[in-house]
C-alpha cells in the first residue's frame, strides 16, 4: 500500500510502512506540538490511517514499464 502526498510534501508516494513516511510523520508531529510522538501514537496512527485507506480510500492503477536487452529484464516504475 502505498500513500500519496500533495506537492507540500517531501515525497509524491511512499512505502505505507517506510521509514520515510514515518519520519515525514514524525516531523508534522513535531512541528504541531514541539515534543517527538511516542512509538504507540505512531503505531496507532498509522494504524488509523491504514484503515481509513482501505475502507475508504481511492486506487490507482501502476503503470510499470517493463524491457528487456542482452537478456535482462528491466523494470521501470512510472512516478509521474
Amino acid at each position: 500500500m502505498k500513500v500519496c502526498g500533495d506537492q507540500s510534501l517531501a515525497f509524491r508516494t511512499a512505502d505505507f510502512r517506510s521509514s520515510r513516511l514515518r519520519h515525514w510523520l514524525a516531523l508534522q508531529y513535531l512541528d504541531d506540538h514541539e515534543a517527538a510522538p511516542g512509538k504507540n501514537a505512531m503505531d496507532e496512527c498509522l494504524n488509523a490511517v491504514e484503515a481509513r485507506a482501505v475502507a475508504q480510500g481511492k486506487r490507482y492503477t501502476a503503470f510499470i514499464r517493463v524491457a528487456e536487452h542482452d537478456g535482462r529484464v528491466f523494470l521501470d516504475p512510472d512516478h509521474g
